[in-house]
């Protein structure tokens, strides 16, 4: 199953001409042009459920992000976890940037959730929730996979936590 994440990224880019005021100081005096520009980026981000990281992976203590850029890459990564009440999207690299939060194994976290994200000079900041919960008896590795529309003016990716420190960046081509 995935969730589309209403994000419509008001990125401060000042692209387009939305208004042509002039104001007059009176006679014998010079106009001025007033111009308000404004651009709006909307990015369509889904996170992608049902999918988990094989055990054969190597994963450095913490945070990494991985970044699989086709099918195969994709597959030596992540996992289907098929039940009978969910449905898994299959990601199109094609239409969409693949990338993943991932944490190491631990006792202590279950999830990583979507919480916001915002564009600003090229770069996508998604913030996340990473709640550490009571130690369990079980480890379990915490992943939050997205399936992101490609934007050609998006060149970094940056995932930040609830206090906005830097969990993991990609750098796009």
């Amino acid at each position: 199953m995935y969730k589309v994440i209403p994000a419509i990224l008001l990125g401060a880019t000042l692209a387009s001409c939305t208004g042509n005021n002039v104001a007059s100081n009176g006679p014998g005096h010079d106009s001025v042009a007033v111009h308000n520009e404004v651009s709006i980026t909307a990015t369509v981000i889904e996170q992608l459920d049902g999918y988990f990281v094989n055990n054969t992976v190597q994963l450095p203590e913490g945070y990494t992000t991985q970044h699989p850029t086709n099918q195969q890459e994709f597959d030596k990564l992540f996992g289907m976890a098929q039940t009978m009440n969910n449905k898994i999207s299959t990601p199109d690299f094609e239409k969409n940037i693949i990338i993943a939060v991932i944490h190491s194994a631990t006792d202590k976290m279950e999830t990583i959730t979507f919480l916001s994200s915002a564009v600003e000079n090229g770069t996508l900041t998604i913030r996340l929730a990473t709640p550490e919960t009571a130690k369990k008896s079980f480890s379990i590795t915490p992943l939050a996979l997205f399936s992101i529309a490609k934007d050609p003016t998006i060149k970094q990716i940056v995932f930040e936590n609830e206090q906005k420190q830097q969990l993991g960046s990609v750098a796009l081509p």
